[in-house]
C-alpha cells in the first residue's frame, strides 16, 4: 500500500492576495474615521468653547495626556470662555 503523506498537496487559499489588499484597505480607511488623530484638536479648535461636551471631552483628554501643552491651552481656553479663570490659570501654569 503506497502512503500519500510525502506528497506535497497544493494549498487551498482562503482569501486572494488582491482581496486581503483590499480588506486592509476598508479597515486602514475605517479606522482612520473612526479615530481622526491629530485632526481632532483642530476640530476641538473651531468648536464653541462655552459647550459643556467640549469642555468635558478636554478635561479627559488632558487627564490622558497631561503634558500635551495643546490640550492644557485648549482646556485653559475653554474655562476662560466659561468664567472660570482660576482653573484656567492653574492650567496655564
Amino acid at each position: 500500500m503506497a502512503s500519500s503523506y510525502g506528497v506535497p498537496r497544493p494549498r487551498a487559499r482562503l482569501i486572494t492576495p488582491w482581496a486581503l489588499a483590499g480588506l486592509a484597505l476598508v479597515i486602514a480607511i475605517a479606522l482612520r474615521v473612526l479615530f481622526p488623530g491629530a485632526n481632532l484638536l483642530a476640530l476641538l479648535l473651531e468648536a464653541p468653547r462655552g459647550d459643556p461636551l467640549t469642555a468635558n471631552y478636554l478635561a479627559n483628554l488632558h487627564r490622558l495626556e497631561p503634558t500635551d501643552p495643546q490640550t492644557a491651552l485648549l482646556l485653559a481656553r475653554t474655562r476662560l470662555a466659561q468664567g472660570r479663570t482660576t482653573e484656567a490659570l492653574a492650567l496655564a501654569s
